[in-house]
């Protein structure tokens, strides 16, 4: 049976949740054994898979969110070469016939060194088929500027930022005796691959799908799996239900203040804190809050989501039907905001204090309009990401072993 290794960077439990679950279908197929390298922060959110799983080197996650919130480049030169070495350990002690990564942008170089083909697994939007306008971050300069003149600052200065972020790559390429990626663009870095699994569909994202290496398997949405909180059938049913959860990668500390700011209004709020250091108000009845909340469950029954942004976390907002609302942390979602905005599927903004009152009224907004979703709730139930995937992984197995 052929061998299929799975590098999962864990700087956030979405790029954990997918690969394991990928993984978990892929290894009922039966079409081959799987090998599952993974740090371990998350392990305790997973039941025991059917596989193996070995520990990797990767980056903290709150090593990812200290980079993200100062702005600095995630994968530095000496984080790059420590990466590529023992990329190269494993895959040649290994030997498999495929390995597939999530976020883990190094394999572009060691997997094609070893000439093992390469599955990247990412979210459409960093691909897409159209030239998008990469947002500005949320950096300083935003809230003494402002976001329009800071953005047009950001597109001039751009290349130069981003090849703060991209050279180690580039770099590491070239040491390595391959052809240079030209552009100094995170999403050529991000989709440089063999073959590209997209975890988004073409009737919601753009993207690049212009040969049969490249193929949109549509998101994979998971929840912890466990029992909706003691309080859950005490939710009236007579108010509309806001559902707020900003995720690990989120800025939980905005929580209290966004609480207690829609409180105030006839809704009840649904909130995960994520978090065992956020405590939040007790003076609002209409408030029901849980450390993990099985977010599935909690958007069947919402009006509206707030979120971090995410892709898993809107596109379970989607799966029911209703409107997000990201306070992004990260570039990743802004990129998935945007896009979601074009559509009319959701709106965002940034975590700080002057975006709160643009939220609550966006949010009301939404509950006010009660924007019609329902063709993207069938598209969404149509789809079977698994069974998409898995097909994926047999035609490039069947296609090596052809050729080798």
């Amino acid at each position: 049976m052929r061998k299929v290794l799975f590098f999962c960077e864990s700087v956030t439990l979405a790029h954990v949740a997918r690969c394991r679950l990928l993984a978990d279908h892929l290894v009922r197929d039966g079409c081959c054994e799987i090998v599952f390298y993974c740090d371990d922060h998350y392990d305790h959110l997973f039941s025991a898979p059917g596989y193996e799983i070995k520990p990797l080197l990767s980056t903290a996650p709150a090593t990812f969110i200290e980079w993200n919130l100062k702005s600095l480049p995630i994968w530095p030169k000496h984080r790059v070469l420590s990466y590529l070495n023992r990329d190269k350990e494993i895959l040649e002690a290994e030997k498999p016939a495929l390995v597939m990564g999530d976020m883990r942008h190094t394999l572009q170089i060691s997997a094609k060194q070893l000439g093992i083909p390469y599955l990247n697994v990412i979210n459409g939007y960093w691909c897409s088929s159209r030239n998008h306008e990469l947002p500005i971050p949320n950096v300083p300069i935003r809230e003494v500027l402002g976001t329009a003149l800071s953005q047009r600052i950001f597109n001039f200065i751009k290349p130069l930022l981003m090849g703060a972020h991209t050279s180690p790559f580039k770099q590491s390429r070239i040491d390595n005796g391959l052809v240079p990626v030209k552009s100094r663009s995170l999403p050529h870095i991000f989709c440089e691959s063999d073959y590209t699994a997209y975890l988004d569909l073409p009737e919601i994202v753009d993207m690049d799908l212009v040969n049969d290496h490249k193929r949109a398997i549509g998101p994979v949405n998971w929840s912890p799996n466990m029992e909706v909180p003691s309080w859950w059938s005490e939710i009236p049913t007579n108010k509309p239900i806001i559902y707020i959860n900003l995720g690990s990668s989120g800025d939980s500390q905005l929580l209290p203040e966004l609480v207690d700011m829609l409180a105030k209004h006839k809704v009840t709020l649904i909130v995960g804190t994520a978090s065992d250091s956020i405590v939040l108000p007790d003076e609002y009845d209409n408030v029901y809050w849980e450390k993990f909340i099985p977010g599935d469950k909690a958007c069947e029954i919402a009006d509206v989501s707030i979120s971090n942004g995410g892709s898993p976390t809107t596109m379970q907002a989607l799966a029911s039907g209703i409107f997000s609302i990201g306070i992004c942390f990260n570039i990743d979602q802004l990129v998935n905001m945007q896009t979601l905005k074009e559509k009319g599927l959701g709106d965002y903004f940034y975590p700080t204090q002057r975006d709160l009152a643009r939220i609550e009224k966006a949010c009301l907004r939404a509950i006010n309009d009660k924007p019609d979703l329902s063709q993207y709730v069938d598209i969404l139930e149509q789809n079977d990401p698994y069974k998409k995937f898995n097909q994926f992984v047999a035609d490039i197995l069947l296609k090596h072993d052809i050729t080798e």
